[in-house]
């Protein structure tokens, strides 16, 4: 079931557990929905386990980054980043780049790590991967 949680941005369960966001568009409203669905998650989920999730922009458009890393102050209070899994899959080889070497600050390559479009099955592997 897909959930509308912004106009721009959709979130669904995968079979496997996974959690999906797609950005449709790259704006301010999509990232704080996603963040605040990010943070319900996290406080629902027992701290044993990882909240896996992927990350994927549809859109050409650069995500607002630094709106973003404002927004992701809040996460790094609540401890979010030590109880998750991200993917993120990016067309722009660029822009996953700066992304890798800015979230190396507050998240681990093993916590976090950026994939290209054509990567998903791979993104989704290594989400799936318990080690």
């Amino acid at each position: 079931m897909i959930d509308q949680i912004a106009p721009d941005c959709e979130h669904r369960v995968r079979e496997d557990g996974i959690h999906e966001f797609v950005f449709r568009k790259s704006t301010r409203a999509a990232i704080d929905s996603h963040l605040n669905k990010v943070l319900e998650l996290h406080r629902a989920t027992p701290v044993d386990e990882k909240v896996r999730y992927i990350m994927e922009f549809e859109t050409s458009n650069t995500p607002p980054i630094r709106y973003g890393f404002g927004q992701i102050t809040t996460l790094k209070e609540e401890g979010v980043f030590s109880h998750i899994k991200c993917a993120c899959i990016l067309s722009d080889s660029l822009l996953s780049s700066s992304l890798n070497l800015v979230l190396r600050g507050v998240m681990t390559n093993n916590t976090f790590r950026t994939f290209k479009s054509t990567e998903r099955e791979l993104a989704i592997a290594w989400l799936n991967d318990k080690s």
